[in-house]
């Protein structure tokens, strides 16, 4: 009986990380994406009884007040996003307490998959076709599939094109690849494993077929994660209040590169530092739901093809000053350090902080388990 409930934990363990990976695999209803790896955390037992065995301190007491009235300042969609998010960091503590950690393994067959798609780019489209994003979710869904983009392009021009994998574009698994390729160097570096020979075969070649500006991320992670006995002497508000007002300084100065036409995924996801100059005090204070509606050159050049600026910038023109404030002050209530706020902002620039996308949750996941002053998130019941 004892190992048909290992095998059991097993099996439920290996579908959420395929689905955790695979999140094209995730229907759209009415607009929203019901994504199955969260179903499948919040309602495996196994979870629920590991979980049980732990304390709720006051801190999360707090917590869950703070996102309250982030929800009461109008923005209920940007808390119920960060509870899910913080479920399901949750549930990655308890695959890592349990040694059920798969996702590594199925990051390598979405890297398989990439590589295949390579060669079908290369000589025979119809390869690539069939194990695009697009048509792997419309296969398994069909009106119900997930919005995803083949952007099987290249880089730069005549270069090698890019692929996506098993994710819902290339700057997605790029990301899932950073966030995956930097918690294998933490995890040999604390002793939880030591990565193979082969794995890191697979890492190489997934960086390299999914090389997108992303990519070029891995070296401030690395800098940011050796300087963090530096940056850690500092307050977070110091750390928060100087990647705020540094990115809005830079990018202004730079707007010229940020509205050249080759250059809107830049835009995309640092115009929002631009556009925090242009917004009157209510829209500075509450958000803006849509770009619109802001008095910029920058938010209307995009406009026609976003709603929303992609990073925390973005994060914060969408829910203003206010809950930043908040989400701040719950990073804080966290213990987070400031090394781990910045990595943060890097990790999530492809999209906003609040985004259910795998990526983000890994990097929640690096944040609590790695960066924070007191390094034990979850206390057992006496």
């Amino acid at each position: 009986m004892k190992m048909v409930v290992e095998w059991a934990e097993k099996i439920l363990a290996n579908v959420f990380c395929f689905f955790f990976v695979v999140q094209i695999l995730s229907p759209m209803v009415t607009g929203k994406t019901i994504y199955i790896d969260f179903l499948l955390a919040v309602f495996n037992p196994f979870f629920l009884l590991w979980i049980s065995k732990y304390r709720i301190s006051m801190d999360y007491i707090v917590i869950i007040l703070l996102l309250g009235f982030i929800g009461v300042l109008g923005h209920p969609m940007t808390s119920m996003k960060i509870v899910f998010t913080l479920i399901e960091v949750m549930y990655l503590f308890y695959i890592y307490d349990r040694r059920l950690w798969y996702i590594h393994y199925y990051i390598q067959i979405s890297i398989l998959v990439a590589a295949i798609q390579i060669y079908g780019l290369l000589f025979d489209p119809n390869i690539s076709l069939l194990l695009s994003p697009e048509n792997l979710s419309h296969m398994v869904w069909g009106a119900y599939a997930t919005p995803t983009n083949s952007n099987f392009y290249a880089l730069v021009e005549d270069g090698i094109p890019h692929v996506s994998g098993l994710s819902r574009e290339a700057g997605f698994m790029a990301s899932l690849l950073l966030a995956g390729i930097y918690i294998e160097y933490l995890f040999s570096k604390e002793g939880y494993w030591s990565t193979s020979k082969l794995a890191k075969v697979f890492y190489i070649i997934g960086y390299v077929i999914s090389f997108t500006k992303m990519s070029f991320l891995i070296a401030p992670v690395y800098i940011i994660h050796r300087l963090r006995g530096v940056i850690n002497m500092m307050p977070l508000c110091f750390v928060f209040a100087f990647w705020i007002v540094g990115m809005m300084i830079y990018w202004s100065f730079n707007q010229n590169f940020l509205l050249d036409t080759g250059n809107i995924t830049f835009l995309h996801r640092f115009g929002a530092y631009v556009s925090l100059w242009n917004l009157d005090t209510k829209e500075l204070i509450f958000g803006v739901d849509n770009l619109t509606k802001i008095d910029s050159y920058v938010a209307h050049t995009i406009g026609g093809d976003y709603d929303f600026f992609a990073g925390f910038g973005g994060w914060l023109i969408t829910n203003g000053l206010l809950s930043g404030m908040i989400y701040l002050l719950i990073l804080y209530r966290l213990h987070i350090t400031g090394c781990g706020l910045l990595l943060l902002f890097l990790l999530t620039v492809n999209v906003q902080p609040d985004t259910n996308q795998n990526f983000v949750v890994l990097a929640y996941f690096i944040l609590f388990k790695f960066y924070r002053r007191d390094r034990l998130l979850l206390q057992k019941k006496q």
